[in-house]
C-alpha cells in the first residue's frame, strides 16, 4: 500500500477544492482530508470546516474546505489516498 497526499495553497481563499488521484497500476482503497492553519482546531471560533470528504471512482479521493465564519486566518486542505495494487 501506499499513502500519497496534496495540499492546497494556504491563503484564505474559500472554499479549497482539492483532489488526490492514486499513481498508475494502483487502485484507491481509502483516503481523507486534513485542515491546516489559523481557524482549524478544537478551540473556539473554530472558522474553517470540511465540507466534503469522498472517493470519486476507484481512483481519485475529493474534498472540500470551506470557512464556516468569515476569517482573515490562512489555512489550507490536505487531501490524502490510500492506494494498493491493482489486481
Amino acid at each position: 500500500m501506499e499513502r500519497v497526499e496534496v495540499t492546497t495553497a494556504t491563503n484564505s481563499a474559500s472554499p479549497k477544492p482539492a483532489q488526490m488521484a492514486c499513481p498508475t497500476g494502483k487502485r484507491l482503497v481509502g483516503g481523507g482530508a486534513r485542515l491546516n492553519g489559523t481557524g482549524v482546531g478544537v478551540s473556539p471560533p473554530v472558522s474553517v470546516a470540511i465540507q466534503a470528504a469522498f472517493p470519486d471512482n476507484d481512483n481519485i479521493f475529493r474534498a472540500v474546505g470551506r470557512e464556516a465564519v468569515a476569517t482573515n486566518g490562512v489555512w489550507s486542505l490536505t487531501v490524502f489516498a490510500i492506494c494498493a495494487n491493482a489486481t
